[in-house]
């Protein structure tokens, strides 16, 4: 509450920085253990899809910024304006995919795309969401390995980057539950694209 001189507030951030990343891996280890123990179940309601996703975007544009990345949406205007879902571990996917997607791109542009496959139909519309990005990318073949418990791409480039090599693993596993899965497109040193379809049922009027 007082005025912080220089070496203090490194000190103030360093324990603000360590703290989030604490919660970031308890929270993966207790999702996983939910997982596993078969005890993790989604809850539908109504939701504003747009909404969600730009709460999600809100929230990491700050660390786009820092890197001067571009964090973009592309939404569907045909999109309806309340689909019925998991609204929080929806947008535990996404916040997942679009914060790998930034923290892996040093430089360019992250986009986010929601589109329509068709129209409602037997009330519940289809959907495309991607994340592409222009970042580091995956080689051929670690792509596969990347959706593994506690596993991450090592080498020399990306050493620097942290985390649990958790989230993609409960990611694929939430969206399976959701029905879909998990692809990849990506090129190293070009950019990575992950997208899944998914279903979504349509208030009734």
């Amino acid at each position: 509450e007082t005025p912080m001189e220089e070496e203090q507030r490194t000190y103030a951030d360093t324990i603000k920085n360590s703290a989030e990343a604490m919660l970031v891996i308890i929270n993966d280890v207790l999702d996983y253990s939910k997982i596993e123990a078969d005890k993790l179940a989604l809850t539908p309601t109504a939701f504003d899809l747009r909404r969600a996703l730009e709460e999600v975007m809100l929230l990491l544009r700050p660390a786009a910024q820092d890197k001067d990345v571009a964090l973009l949406l592309d939404f569907d205007l045909n999109v309806p304006d309340q689909v019925i879902g998991d609204p929080g571990r929806l947008r535990q996917v996404l916040t997942n995919l679009i914060g790998n997607a930034v923290k892996f791109t040093p430089e360019g542009h992250v986009v986010v795309t929601v589109a329509c496959n068709g129209a409602v139909q037997d009330g519940a519309q289809q959907l495309f969401i991607g994340v592409e990005d222009t970042g580091i990318g995956i080689p051929a073949d670690m792509v596969d390995h990347i959706f593994g418990e506690f596993n991450q791409v090592e080498g020399e480039r990306n050493r620097q980057f942290e985390g649990t090599g958790l989230g993609l693993a409960i990611s694929q596993r939430l969206v399976k539950m959701m029905g879909s899965e998990i692809r990849i497109r990506s090129e190293e040193g070009v950019g990575s694209c992950f997208y899944f379809d998914i279903k979504l049922d349509v208030p009734a009027d």
